[in-house]
């Protein structure tokens, strides 16, 4: 990072050292410009609305790990019973979150 340590330290949008970024600036800048910064979100899609959120609104605790209840744990709780699975990427996707798998569709709870 060399001489751009102060800059490293003092970004707020995310705030990086207190999130534990990775020092390597080349992993979401290049040699053109701080902005527009990227990352690879493969493991995460940034999709649909998800594209309108500043990165500070997800990245907000150091060591951040991407769940859908982080954020969505209300939706959740309005939606399924308890004891229902977690996991949204079995029936959801950030494109269209009422795409449930078409299997899904046809299922009822039994009681």
């Amino acid at each position: 990072i060399g001489c751009h340590q102060n800059e490293f330290n003092g970004t707020v949008n995310p705030p990086h050292q207190l999130l534990n970024f990775s020092t390597d600036c080349l992993q979401c800048h290049n040699m053109n410009g701080w902005i527009p910064a990227s990352f690879n979100h493969s493991f995460f899609p940034i999709s649909s609305d998800h594209n309108n959120v500043d990165c500070s609104e997800c990245h907000s605790e150091p060591n951040y790990q991407p769940q859908c209840l982080s954020c969505h744990l209300e939706d959740f709780l309005d939606e399924h019973d308890q004891g229902d699975p977690t996991n949204c990427w079995d029936c959801h996707s950030t494109f269209d979150w009422n795409d449930n798998s078409p299997g899904l569709k046809q299922m009822r709870r039994v009681e």
